[in-house]
């Protein structure tokens, strides 16, 4: 049967700050805060945003997520990977080499923007994953995409700055990192752990930043919080950079 309408997409995030529901053009649906979102897992903060409304079925479902629900790793470049099963394996060893072991209770979706270029792996639990799909089918959607934050701004980044090096600051309120790109190109990252939204490991951040990536020239600032973040801090951490704030939809 040909459908003479497109299925309708449904843009949703869920952080340990804050957890969001909206439609493409930037309408809320849904949001709660950190209070209420202490403690739940993926599903169950998932579940909390599709209570009591009134959505559309058939609707398409793109989640982003904490990088606390994930494991990241940087993936350096390897010619010789020619199909899925290589470069997943070759992910699987990286993660391995770093401490972050993942097995077959993990989805692990390896990536490269650009040939030639590093780029990073990141890997969900196959159980939290299925269990989000099942809650989506039973409200008749469908889960379309599931990012890590991290994994999402490696993918969605853009800053029209084709020679430039330049910063992605990711901020949560338990971890806050660094994505670092030459000539648009992915170059590494580096983390933060963070007991508070405090602006110590923010700080700890950009001190490491300016000491392995000096130069930079643009800095994008997302934060999962509610409040506008930290922006004078980083401001006066890198102040011959130029600075943009970016919206909490930015990942989607």
């Amino acid at each position: 049967m040909l459908r003479l309408w497109p299925e309708p997409r449904l843009l949703a995030g869920v952080f340990p700050d804050s957890a969001w529901l909206r439609r493409p053009n930037g309408q809320e649906v849904s949001r709660f805060g950190c209070t209420d979102a202490s403690g739940l897992g993926l599903a169950d903060a998932l579940e909390k945003l599709l209570a009591e409304q009134a959505l559309p079925r058939r609707a398409r479902v793109e989640l982003v997520v904490s990088d606390q629900f994930a494991r990241v790793v940087h993936l350096p470049w390897q010619r010789g990977l020619t199909d899925e099963s290589q470069r997943t394996a070759y992910a699987q060893a990286c993660f391995e080499r770093t401490g972050l072991g993942v097995d077959g209770d993990w989805l692990i979706q390896p990536s490269y923007r650009h040939f030639a270029a590093d780029g990073i792996a990141y890997a969900l639990p196959r159980a939290v994953v299925l269990q989000v799909r099942d809650l989506l089918l039973s409200r008749g959607m469908t889960l379309s995409t599931i990012l890590p934050v991290s994994g999402a701004a490696y993918w969605r980044y853009g800053s029209g700055l084709h020679r430039q090096r330049s910063i992605v600051l990711l901020e949560e309120s338990r971890r806050v990192s660094a994505m670092l790109f030459e000539r648009r190109k992915y170059a590494g990252m580096h983390v933060q752990p963070s007991g508070t939204m405090s602006g110590d490991a923010l700080r700890r951040l950009l001190n490491t930043v300016n000491a392995s990536f000096s130069g930079a020239q643009h800095i994008q600032y997302w934060t999962a919080a509610a409040t506008g973040g930290r922006q004078e801090l980083i401001k006066e951490s890198m102040p011959d950079a130029t600075f943009k704030a970016l919206d909490l939809g930015r990942w989607h």
